[in-house]
């Protein structure tokens, strides 16, 4: 898969396993390759993902969904616009790439509720994404990554800064 993508390392014929395994309400744990939701999730994470009923989703939640050409791809919630007469549709966004098509909402097969990050001299720190800092800190990223990098650079270089000293409240170790 390219690397434009935060992606899956997963065959196309794994794909219709990962979305029964989702539907039968189970979690599904998997790593993550590709650079375009770095600095959140970088190559090598593992997410946890669980199906959500749609009209849980919300701005801000990591989703895994599959594009236009089948590809799993696990991109950011930017906006969910409803459609008249429609199926709806939601706008994603790599954090460090450019917007996605807008995604029928029935190509949604799950959400991220746990983040897993290696992180050197420390050991494996886990990321509750249900917890009310990270929903918080993803719904500010959504609103955030679409704005001019000139404007967008600053507002993450303090997140970086956040991030350190609210990390013993936000991460939890094992």
């Amino acid at each position: 898969m390219s690397d434009s993508y935060s992606s899956i390392a997963v065959n196309s014929e794994a794909a219709p396993l990962f979305q029964q395994i989702l539907d039968h309400g189970c979690t599904l744990r998997v790593r993550v390759t590709g650079r375009s939701m770095t600095p959140f999730i970088r190559g090598g994470d593992i997410v946890t993902l669980q199906k959500t009923p749609q009209s849980d989703l919300q701005k801000g939640n990591l989703i895994l969904f599959r594009n236009n050409r089948c590809n799993l791809v696990l991109h950011r919630i930017i906006k969910i616009e409803p459609r008249k007469g429609q199926e709806t549709a939601i706008q994603t966004k790599g954090d460090a790439a450019n917007f996605d098509e807008p995604v029928p909402i029935h190509r949604v097969m799950g959400k991220v509720c746990k983040i897993e990050k290696a992180v050197p001299f420390w050991g494996v720190t886990h990321i509750d994404m249900e917890s009310v800092f990270w929903k918080g800190v993803s719904y500010l990223i959504a609103i955030v990554t679409p704005l001019n990098p000139s404007i967008r650079e600053p507002i993450f270089l303090c997140y970086r800064g956040l991030k350190v000293v609210f990390r013993p409240f936000a991460i939890m170790r094992r």
